[in-house]
């Protein structure tokens, strides 16, 4: 296992916009110094004060937001932050796109109960041999599989819809959430059992999970090491982690750089590459099953990053008003990513992880 290293944080303490902030200068993966890649970032989503800017790692492919919020600091950066409301289903075109969703996730991950009806399951299955549909429909369950349901874990919970649904499906679901406004929400709106705070905080038992998710969380957080170390402890032996995060390679953002919808200043503290996560899954003792890129935010990245490059900023929900242009284009875009990441596998928007404990070593007589 390779040597891990803390990063460097100037001990002084200074204030970027009403947020106190220190400055983080080095790789928390090799130690290197960064390379400035962006500077004079602005929040293009809820208009959190203050200016920034991220470092590259060019030996690990880490980005990392500098200055970085101290600890006591980062609520400042969710006090308008779209887990405060209950989520809203979008707009569909017609009955049938979420029911041939439903065929998918019934025919791929065996929740027999989403199935529309028994003349579904052939269109589900024909549907599933195309990627980006595959992946669409999958994430929003996490790719888990009805076969493996037990007791789940979904660290930054949210407005808990996510577990609300898992729950519908026969999960024993359990929340953690270190904003008190979006756990309230969890927990008055659906009902759910959620710890506020950190997951380090929350003092679960060993092995008590069989399966632990976090969607789009870990980039938010001081030291992902940390975390999936914390996550590792606590699955069960045949458990499963299940990790959603950007990807700092991604065709969209080689395209739209500063404009990138997926750069998030301030929130996001860490952006990562495959390298970059494979080193961190590694270095917290997880095994990994899968890691990969998907295009399943392809279209919503394409129209949102085109929106903050045309006035500055965007909307994250509801979706930004399009014209049928840019929604042609976002089509277009969404096809031309995934066909890409056949060839480049590290194209894609997101990064999946999938990750269990590691196999115990039998003892020698």
């Amino acid at each position: 296992m390779k040597k891990q290293f803390r990063p460097v944080l100037d001990e002084t303490v200074f204030e970027n916009g009403g947020v106190r902030v220190r400055a983080v200068r080095t790789c928390a993966l090799c130690g290197e110094r960064g390379h400035l890649l962006y500077f004079d970032l602005r929040d293009r989503l809820f208009d959190v004060p203050g200016r920034w800017s991220l470092l590259l790692c060019k030996g690990c492919h880490l980005v990392w937001l500098d200055p970085q919020p101290i600890s006591e600091d980062l609520p400042k950066l969710y006090q308008t932050y779209l887990t405060h409301h209950c989520e809203i289903e979008p707009p569909q075109p017609s009955r049938f796109r979420p029911k041939l969703t439903q065929a998918v996730r019934a025919v791929l991950l065996g929740y027999e109960q989403l199935l529309p009806g028994r003349s579904w399951r052939w269109p589900g299955r024909v549907i599933s041999l195309i990627p980006p549909w595959r992946d669409y429909a999958l994430a929003e369950l996490m790719y888990l599989q009805a076969s493996a349901r037990g007791r789940l874990l979904d660290v930054g919970c949210g407005n808990g819809a996510f577990l609300a649904r898992m729950r519908t499906l026969g999960w024993d679901v359990q929340g953690v959430e270190p904003d008190p406004q979006a756990a309230a929400l969890a927990a008055e709106a659906y009902k759910l059992p959620v710890l506020i705070g950190t997951l380090q905080d929350a003092g679960l038992p060993d092995a008590s999970f069989d399966a632990i998710t976090m969607s789009h969380v870990i980039e938010h957080v001081p030291d992902p090491q940390l975390l999936l170390k914390e996550c590792c402890r606590l699955l069960k032996e045949n458990g499963r982690l299940v990790v959603l995060t950007p990807n700092i390679t991604s065709l969209g953002h080689r395209l739209f750089r500063r404009s990138w919808l997926f750069l998030d200043p301030p929130r996001h503290l860490h952006l990562f590459s495959i390298k970059a996560l494979r080193r961190f899954a590694r270095g917290a003792g997880l095994a990994i099953k899968t890691l990969r890129t998907t295009s399943r935010a392809s279209r919503h990245i394409f129209i949102c990053s085109t929106d903050i490059h045309r006035r500055g900023r965007t909307s994250f929900e509801p979706y930004p008003d399009t014209g049928r242009l840019l929604r042609f284009g976002s089509w277009g875009f969404w096809a031309f990513e995934d066909a890409l990441r056949q060839v480049l596998p590290g194209a894609g928007e997101e990064l999946l992880l999938v990750a269990g404990r590691p196999a115990a070593r039998p003892v020698s007589p």
